[in-house]
Protein backbone atom coordinates (compact mmCIF):
# COMPACT_ATOMS: atom_id res chain seq x y z
CA UNK A 1 0.00 0.00 0.00
CA UNK A 2 2.50 2.82 0.88
CA UNK A 3 4.88 1.96 -2.01
CA UNK A 4 2.00 2.51 -4.24
CA UNK A 5 1.30 5.66 -2.60
CA UNK A 6 4.83 6.70 -2.66
CA UNK A 7 5.28 5.57 -6.44
CA UNK A 8 2.38 8.18 -7.28
CA UNK A 9 3.55 10.66 -5.16
CA UNK A 10 6.75 10.76 -7.19
CA UNK A 11 5.03 10.65 -10.44
CA UNK A 12 3.19 13.77 -9.38
CA UNK A 13 6.37 15.71 -8.66
CA UNK A 14 7.60 14.34 -12.06
CA UNK A 15 4.76 15.87 -13.45
CA UNK A 16 4.87 19.09 -11.55
CA UNK A 17 8.62 19.33 -12.34
CA UNK A 18 8.12 18.78 -15.85
CA UNK A 19 5.27 21.61 -16.17
CA UNK A 20 7.25 24.10 -13.62
CA UNK A 21 10.91 23.30 -14.15
CA UNK A 22 11.57 26.36 -12.05
CA UNK A 23 11.06 24.47 -9.12
CA UNK A 24 14.41 22.82 -8.89
CA UNK A 25 16.26 25.06 -10.96
CA UNK A 26 15.95 28.09 -12.50
CA UNK A 27 18.69 28.07 -15.26
CA UNK A 28 18.06 32.03 -16.50
CA UNK A 29 16.44 35.36 -16.72
CA UNK A 30 13.26 34.55 -18.12
CA UNK A 31 12.59 31.30 -15.56
CA UNK A 32 13.89 33.94 -12.75
CA UNK A 33 11.21 35.99 -13.58
CA UNK A 34 8.62 33.37 -14.03
CA UNK A 35 9.48 31.79 -10.47
CA UNK A 36 8.82 35.72 -9.29
CA UNK A 37 5.27 35.68 -10.81
CA UNK A 38 4.94 32.25 -9.03
CA UNK A 39 5.49 33.36 -6.02
CA UNK A 40 3.21 36.95 -6.29
CA UNK A 41 0.36 34.83 -7.49
CA UNK A 42 0.86 32.53 -4.60
CA UNK A 43 1.40 34.82 -2.24
CA UNK A 44 -2.11 36.49 -3.48
CA UNK A 45 -3.58 33.71 -3.05
CA UNK A 46 -2.33 32.25 0.72
CA UNK A 47 -1.28 35.78 2.32
CA UNK A 48 1.21 35.40 4.95
CA UNK A 49 -0.70 32.01 6.25
CA UNK A 50 2.07 28.84 7.04
CA UNK A 51 -0.84 26.88 7.75
CA UNK A 52 -2.54 27.02 4.40
CA UNK A 53 -1.31 23.96 2.36
CA UNK A 54 0.82 25.50 -0.17
CA UNK A 55 2.66 27.25 1.62
CA UNK A 56 5.58 25.14 0.89
CA UNK A 57 5.63 25.58 -2.74
CA UNK A 58 5.63 28.87 -2.23
CA UNK A 59 9.02 28.04 0.31
CA UNK A 60 10.24 25.86 -2.51
CA UNK A 61 10.18 28.75 -5.18
CA UNK A 62 11.70 31.04 -2.70
CA UNK A 63 14.33 28.84 -1.92
CA UNK A 64 14.77 28.35 -5.82
CA UNK A 65 14.81 31.98 -6.12
CA UNK A 66 17.99 32.59 -3.57
CA UNK A 67 19.63 29.97 -5.16
CA UNK A 68 19.90 31.89 -8.64
CA UNK A 69 20.26 35.16 -7.43
CA UNK A 70 23.35 33.55 -5.18
CA UNK A 71 24.80 32.41 -8.01
CA UNK A 72 24.33 35.21 -10.39
CA UNK A 73 25.11 37.49 -8.24
CA UNK A 74 26.82 36.24 -4.76
CA UNK A 75 28.37 39.74 -4.45
CA UNK A 76 24.91 41.38 -3.33
CA UNK A 77 23.45 37.94 -1.14
CA UNK A 78 19.97 39.17 -0.98
CA UNK A 79 16.24 39.28 -3.73
CA UNK A 80 15.93 40.92 -6.76
CA UNK A 81 19.31 40.60 -8.20
CA UNK A 82 19.08 40.59 -11.73
CA UNK A 83 22.05 39.25 -14.40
Amino acid sequence: MMAVALKNVLNTYDSLLKQMPILAYIGNEYDYELALELVEALMEKIGDNPDEPRWILLEIVIKSIDEYEKRVCPEIGFNFCKS
